[in-house]
């Protein structure tokens, strides 16, 4: 039989559709790749059009049935929707720098850009950005198992093998049929994040895709895309726009078997040629070719929504009108479709008196809360700019709350955070968070009072809590607040960032003594720390702390949004709002918009390096926390060294301060009459000495034979030696040195079996070196 040459290039189309599918479902080595393949493709051949071959067939069954097995699960294909609804209601509100022009009826020319070639089609954008590697989530699960890529080659390879019948049968040109070489150069190229490069490299093979219309679509896709990037060379910039004309008029001319029931590269390609006419000069072509990508859309909603701006675009309000009330009804993009849906009655109603219009709005506003409508006239306010001011205000108002309730998640996460660095609770109690907060107080306390009533488990509580960095801990906590916050980006003026700064650094001044205190009391031995003290640790609420911060926040907030004018300032707003929330990891408030997306495309700067620690506390509290933090690491090295120095402990022993080891021997040792002032007006020099060593004590080596008792007290800076009971003079870290004798200023203790003077030369170096 012979076969006309329109019928020879038809089944290489078919073949070659095929072929190519399958290598870049291998080739991307990703799920949603093969998801959308399965969808635009594989499961969108018409049968009818199709070459009647049973070899074909039978390979594109076993096809089907194999990405049938291995689909995406639907959890993962809302994911990326909802990815690219966000990235299109971006650029749409991007295209349009006034809303109320719709309703007013404004130049068209300026009421949007080009939005096909700026986000493509949800097909193409998420190969472009997979190609780029920018999706902001990592989906390293989302790559085809080993057995499916084995599965996929040796679908490959039984293509190839078909291709041999339906050239014999078909006697179509070898020319036609694409080699697996080919197509892998082909796929290569088209991952290529050099628009350039990669339109170069198109060119030189474009003579093997007599038979593979798609290629013409890339090819005139990388075209245009280097027009765009092109500012400055106006005629340059014209060559690419004319060669992106041309070859998606190629795309066009020979697409035209109608092998697809539904072609989304058809669409793309038509509404990326829009974008390359005049809206006004071209009307009659754009018209056209948005009939086109409708009608090979096949419903899809993304494609669609393209369709309705460019009907904008081009002065054609009312064919809008029906693809804007679709999409509202198909939940996509929901508000921001309903939002042009109303403004469209609003303008049908001012421009004709259609009372079926005023209908259709009231209708609408039993789908979607009429806050976030264009707000339809009424007899007090009946003009664009009343319209306009209204809707604004509105808005307003929708992302002030969205912001405050972000921040009552924010202080409720950070409120529980502050909350648990006290432990009160069994852990088994430990992730109800609703126990660590300001209402809940008086429960936690009655919890911990229930516990000072058993001395031995008082002692064990009263120890854990001595172990807890009070100040640092809740200084971190609120160091995180503020750089949380800072991430937000609200500030319009650095004197904001610096009156939000004033406001924590005063919340936290009123309380940090507080905070040091109970430390001192709880790291001091002698002191007898009572459920008293307890109480009034716990009246430290996080509020007492963050009121004036919250509400200056607020104050912020306020003052950043009513700044803003424009839709696209709004979306901006909720998108950076969004994010956070994903970041803080809270559900999306209940006064979030109902579609409810999420927003992986705008850039939030880097909050700027601050550290709570350094800026807020007052230099003699700086000091206090600092003491704290080189005795807690001195502390650290003297346990640490304890079993080199000791050599017999039985002669020998290591006392540290706060080590509550029952016996309290630190605190016996200072208990001799050397340490011991009663009246400090009538002590003499000598034994305000003692009082002095006492109170500077860290850690103490005593040495317990009478014979020789040649002790060492341990301070923040240096060592008393304390040679037959008598204090010697102070020696710095720093100066202690030993050889045959350990070296302590104007006294020497000899090398013994008791402890090992080496070994105490290493660590007072160690300590030298963190003071």
């Amino acid at each position: 039989m012979n076969y006309s040459k329109e019928e020879q290039l038809k089944a290489a189309y078919a073949l070659n559709l095929c072929t190519v599918s399958i290598s870049q479902i291998i080739d991307y080595d990703d799920m949603n790749i093969m998801e959308q393949e399965y969808e635009a493709i594989l499961n969108n051949l018409n049968l009818e059009q199709i070459p009647k071959d049973d070899a074909l067939l039978k390979v594109l069954k076993q096809i089907l049935d194999t990405i049938t097995f291995f689909r995406i699960q639907e959890v993962d294909k809302k994911l990326i929707e909802k990815e690219y609804q966000q990235k299109i209601k971006n650029a749409i509100w991007n295209a349009v720098p006034n809303f109320g022009m719709i309703v007013a009826g404004g130049n068209p020319v300026t009421m949007a850009i080009s939005l096909a070639s700026q986000v493509g089609i949800g097909y193409m954008n998420y190969r472009k950005v997979k190609a780029e590697i920018q999706l902001d989530k990592e989906r390293k699960d989302w790559e085809l198992e080993a057995s499916a890529i084995e599965q996929f080659n040796g679908l490959r390879r039984e293509l190839f093998d078909t291709a041999w019948r339906l050239s014999d049968t078909y006697k179509f040109e070898d020319s036609f049929r694409l080699t697996e070489k080919q197509i892998k150069q082909y796929n290569t190229i088209l991952m290529d994040t050099d628009p350039i490069r990669r339109y170069e490299r198109l060119n030189a093979i474009k003579d093997n895709f007599k038979a593979y219309p798609q290629f013409w679509y890339y090819f005139g896709h990388s075209a245009s895309e280097i027009s765009t990037l092109i500012k400055a060379d106006e005629d340059l910039k014209s060559q690419y726009k004319k060669l992106a004309l041309s070859h998606f008029e190629t795309f066009e001319k020979i697409n035209k078997y109608d092998i697809l029931r539904e072609d989304q590269l058809s669409s793309s390609c038509a509404l990326e040629h829009i974008d390359l006419l005049d809206p006004i000069n071209d009307k009659d072509k754009i018209l056209g070719l948005i009939d086109t990508a409708i009608k090979k859309s096949g419903n899809a909603c993304d494609i669609l929504q393209l369709c309705a701006i460019d009907y904008l675009k081009i002065g054609e309000p009312f064919k809008a009108m029906p693809l804007f009330k679709y999409l509202t009804n198909e939940d996509y993009n929901k508000i921001t479709n309903a939002q042009f849906l109303s403004s469209l009655y609003v303008f049908d109603y001012i421009t004709n008196k259609n009372i079926e219009s005023k209908n259709s709005y009231r209708l609408l506003e039993t789908r979607v809360s009429s806050e976030y409508l264009y707000p339809f006239p009424t007899s007090s306010t009946t003009s664009n700019s009343e319209l306009n001011e209204k809707y604004f205000a509105t808005q307003r108002d929708i992302v002030v709350s969205q912001y405050y309730e972000f921040l009552r998640l924010l202080h409720n996460k950070y409120e529980i955070k502050y909350h648990k660095v006290i432990p009160v609770i069994k852990k088994k109690n430990a992730s109800n968070d609703m126990l660590f907060t300001d209402t809940m107080m008086s429960r936690r306390f009655e919890v911990v009072k229930a516990i000072s009533e058993k001395a031995n488990k008082w002692n064990e509580y009263v120890y854990e809590l001595s172990q807890i960095e009070l100040a640092e801990s809740y200084l971190e906590i609120f160091n995180e607040l503020y750089l949380s916050v800072c991430s937000l980006n609200i500030f319009s003026s650095e004197s904001q960032k610096t009156k939000l700064k004033v406001a924590i650094d005063t919340g936290i001044r009123s309380v940090i003594t507080k905070w040091v205190f109970a430390q001192k009391n709880l790291n001091d031995e002698t002191y007898d720390y009572t459920i008293g003290d307890f109480e009034i640790l716990m009246e430290i609420t996080f509020d007492s702390v963050v009121d004036e911060f919250f509400e200056e926040l607020k104050d912020i907030i306020n003052i950043t949004i009513n700044e803003k004018n424009t839709v696209n300032d709004f979306i901006k707003m909720q998108n950076m709002l969004q994010k956070k929330c994903e970041e803080e990891g809270f559900p999306n408030p209940e006064i979030f918009m109902v579609e409810n997306e999420n927003n992986n495309q705008l850039a939030v700067s880097s909050p700027e390096v601050f550290s709570l620690n350094n800026f807020l506390v007052g230099e003699g509290l700086r000091k206090e926390l600092d003491n704290l933090d080189i005795i807690k690491n001195i502390k650290k090295y003297i346990v640490a060294y304890t079993d080199r120095i000791i050599l017999d402990d039985k002669k020998c022993e290591m006392l540290i301060s706060n080590t509550r080891d029952g016996k309290k021997g630190f605190q016996r040792y200072f208990n001799r009459s050397m340490f011991m002032v009663q009246d400090r007006t009538k002590a003499k020099e000598k034994d305000l000495l003692g009082s002095n060593v006492k109170e500077q004590a860290i850690a103490v080596l005593n040495d317990k034979l009478k014979s020789n008792n040649n002790d060492l007290v341990f301070t923040k800076t240096g060592v008393y030696p304390i040679i037959k009971n008598k204090i010697k003079p102070f020696v710095a870290y720093s100066e202690i040195d030993a050889g045959e004798k350990l070296i302590l200023g104007d006294c020497s203790i000899e090398t013994n079996d008791i402890y090992d003077i080496f070994a105490i030369k290493d660590m007072v170096e160690k300590i030298a070196d963190i003071l």
